[in-house]
């Protein structure tokens, strides 16, 4: 007969014998996928937790929620600029805010297959009155491990596609966001051009990230 193991079942110690003796639980593998759990809700990261991403010297510091929003995450960027973006990852836009509030509400809670739609127009910086349709989708994927810094981390996928429609062109492309749902924040992003040209499209890694 095979190792023995001894275990407790609603306070009652049993003894389960296998063929193979018992196994510790399996070590997260990089780039695979893991069992996704049902719903992960959203909340902003714990004030004085920072990230540092490849792109910079000095991290990204979270001061907590917007007091009146709790979808609205404040925090103080490398330079010292104070940042607001919803689920953490849109920046608060003036004008725009009630749709990217909309968009990232019904994103959150995090369920692998979930899809959400929603568009908005923006103005340009040079020329106000001129103003772009967007159109965005964001898909959740299947949790994944990734590897930050010195850490293992089970995070969740989220694809944000985005087309833009303007009178004479239409640009569009793709980002695949990674969420730690300990910490709330996206560690990743990898970006992708589908359609025309777009200015800034800079893949993002945390290299660093520390919670209080």
């Amino acid at each position: 007969m095979g190792r023995c193991c001894m275990l407790r079942v609603f306070g009652v110690l049993s003894m389960v014998c296998a063929a193979a003796a018992c196994a510790a639980p399996p070590v997260p593998v990089v780039g695979e996928a893991t069992a996704s759990p049902k719903d992960v809700a959203f909340h902003c990261p714990k004030a004085g937790t920072s990230v540092t991403y490849n792109d910079a010297d000095r991290p990204v510091v979270f001061t907590g929620a917007d007091a009146a929003d709790p979808f609205l995450c404040t925090a103080r960027g490398p330079n010292g600029v104070r940042l607001r973006r919803f689920g953490n990852i849109i920046t608060a836009v003036p004008g725009q805010e009630a749709e990217f509030r909309e968009g990232m509400t019904r994103l959150f809670p995090l369920r692998a297959g979930k899809t959400v739609d929603f568009g908005y127009y923006r103005g340009y910086v040079n020329d106000p009155t001129k103003r772009d349709r967007h159109n965005e989708t964001w898909s959740v994927g299947q949790s994944t491990v990734l590897q930050i810094g010195s850490r293992t981390m089970t995070v969740i996928p989220v694809v944000q596609t985005i087309e833009t429609i303007a009178s004479t062109n239409t640009n569009a492309w793709r980002w695949k966001h990674f969420y730690e749902p300990g910490s709330g924040v996206w560690v990743r992003g990898e970006p992708e051009l589908l359609r025309g040209q777009v200015n800034g499209l800079r893949p993002y890694t945390a290299t660093a990230l520390t919670v209080p």
